[in-house]
């Protein structure tokens, strides 16, 4: 909100060819019960990066290195900051590259052979590393095939209004999207189907309810996760080409943003 620039020093061994990159940003709201008192304490981020690693032609060795402003020597990597995919008999690849941050953990959205869903999860709070198994999704098999061939929309992983995790799963026709939430951040149940007036291809993102979708004219709606509702997301670029790799959904309380701007700018 200030407008200021921080530059981090480089990672510990990034090689951009044969690594792919997940990220989140935590900040003294993510770090669970223990901050109860966070208007209270001084600012915090953590900057939080997941590489995974290329072996033998698949990527299945995982890294987590950190950049905290409690300790900024330079980058750390985290407890267990080396996980063998392979110990899990699975090999995987990105459904999903930016966290989602819930009930004190980080977690990375991952597809995995033979046809699973897992999470990567990080604790805020000790940096422990786990990697959990999403059970209960039906035809998840023909849905991670479909996912991988590039026909169909790959499943978002977000947060319900409950606190809890929720993954979104675009139908093929383009108008249902089947809402599964979770009961202990593992064990899966559809809660709902949501339908959509508008035929649409691609779920770049949500945010507090709200889902962008995109259509194949790249024509952009924002739609109510509850019921339904769309709205076209007018004067929007169509020449950019839309990924959730570029798309970040953000949340902003526009008066509390413009009188802090102003009080930066008389100070």
């Amino acid at each position: 909100l200030a407008g200021t620039l921080r530059v981090l020093p480089s990672l510990l061994g990034y090689n951009l060819d044969e690594e792919m990159m997940g990220y989140t940003l935590l900040t003294n709201k993510d770090r669970g019960s223990l901050d109860d008192d966070q208007h209270q304490r001084p600012f915090f981020f953590k900057v939080v990066i997941v590489t995974i690693l290329k072996n033998h032609g698949y990527y299945t060795e995982y890294s987590l290195q950190t950049f905290s402003s409690a300790n900024e020597t330079g980058w750390s990597r985290c407890s267990g900051d080396l996980l063998k995919a392979g110990n899990h008999n699975i090999r995987v690849a990105f459904m999903q590259r930016e966290a989602v941050v819930c009930g004190g953990a980080a977690h990375w959205l991952f597809f995995g052979l033979p046809a699973a869903i897992y999470t990567l999860d990080l604790s805020n709070e000790t940096g422990h590393v786990s990697i959990t198994e999403l059970k209960g999704i039906d035809n998840l098999w023909v849905l991670g095939v479909l996912c991988v061939l590039g026909l169909r929309d790959k499943p978002y992983l977000t947060v319900d209004t409950e606190a809890k995790l929720m993954l979104l799963c675009l139908q093929q026709d383009g108008h249902q999207v089947q809402i599964w939430t979770s009961r202990d951040n593992k064990m899966f149940f559809q809660s709902s189907i949501l339908k959509l007036k508008q035929r649409v291809c691609k779920c770049l993102g949500e945010k507090s309810g709200i889902v962008l979708f995109m259509d194949k004219q790249r024509v952009v709606y924002l739609a109510d996760v509850k019921t339904g509702v769309m709205q076209e997301v007018t004067q929007w670029p169509y020449n950019i080409g839309l990924c959730r790799q570029n798309t970040v959904l953000v949340e902003m309380d526009w008066p509390a943003f413009f009188a802090f701007r102003l009080g930066v700018a008389g100070t």
